[in-house]
């Protein structure tokens, strides 16, 4: 069934990124993140260098989607109704793939009008590091 608030589609940009402060490794093709995303959203943390190592854009109507951001970070958009869209992060090496390590339900008002939102947490690879997904509306 699709409401009034999914009438048409939008498109939804989602980076996983790295947060570090290490330079860019070599023979790996990422790009700095931009400063005016950083500056919007990160400007509270505090590693030297943030790097997009992967981006999707997806265009989303009445029906949920997933897709992969890497092979530890699966994306999940699912439209909630009343013009919300929940933002689903996924970890399928975790020990319950099918449930989502975090949850977070936007307007999608608040996207169409430039809004961002960074969902992140420590790496637990590597010492003194950061992975995040930022999701913003599309271009």
């Amino acid at each position: 069934m699709v409401t009034a608030a999914w009438a048409g589609e939008f498109k939804i940009k989602t980076q996983l990124i790295w947060g570090t402060d290490e330079p860019k490794p070599p023979g790996k093709e990422f790009v700095e993140l931009s400063s005016n995303m950083r500056s919007k959203l990160l400007n509270n943390l505090r590693w030297k260098n943030y790097f997009v190592v992967k981006s999707h854009a997806e265009t989303v109507n009445s029906e949920s989607c997933r897709f992969a951001l890497s092979e530890r970070c699966i994306v999940g958009l699912k439209p909630t109704g009343k013009g919300r869209i929940e933002i689903q992060i996924f970890n399928p090496m975790g020990t319950k793939p099918a449930d989502p390590v975090f949850t977070q339900e936007l307007l999608l008002e608040s996207l169409k009008k430039g809004e961002a939102v960074a969902i992140g947490a420590n790496s637990k690879d590597r010492w003194d590091d950061a992975w995040l997904v930022i999701v913003t509306g599309g271009e």
